[in-house]
């Protein structure tokens, strides 16, 4: 079973699994992008995080265990989603499901977590996208887990 997926792993595998927006934050960074690292809780983990206690157990420890290694300073998390169902063909539902910056701790990403997983099945989204067809089959979100960037800013041009 897959619980999260690395970044450099995100790629190569289906955005049915990750969403596209963790290919596509994956392929920048293969590229050489100022891409900060993330992992991904992949879909088929977070539709059960809250009818499985073992699995958002082992996710909880991947985030603690995130924390620890990539950052053992304190410092803020972006918690984002990423729905292989957010940009389709003849529309887009982008600005649709929710994306958390600024989280600290396993408790504040965790909690940022179940509301990504949940903003998938929000009311406004199920509106939004009936304008579009018979929406009626749960959407899929995978979440990215990132640390923020603090951005300086010089007179004349930005950068990180």
């Amino acid at each position: 079973k897959i619980y999260f997926i690395e970044s450099n792993d995100a790629l190569a595998l289906n955005e049915k699994l990750v969403g596209a927006k963790a290919q596509r934050l994956a392929f920048l960074l293969k590229k050489n992008f100022p891409v900060p690292d993330f992992f991904v809780i992949p879909t088929t983990a977070a539709c059960k995080i809250f009818s499985n206690q073992k699995i958002a157990e082992k996710i909880k420890c991947k985030i603690a265990e995130y924390i620890e290694k990539k950052s053992p300073e304190s410092c803020d998390f972006a918690v984002r989603s990423s729905s292989p169902d957010e940009d389709m063909l003849l529309f887009s539902a982008a600005g649709q499901f929710k994306s958390f910056l600024h989280r600290r701790g396993v408790k504040e990403i965790w909690e940022a977590v179940e509301l990504c997983v949940k903003s998938a099945r929000a009311s406004n989204v199920k509106t939004y996208l009936n304008r579009f067809g018979d929406f009626n089959t749960p959407l899929q979100m995978a979440v990215i887990i990132q640390k923020m960037l603090q951005p300086e800013i010089e007179i004349g041009r930005a950068h990180v």
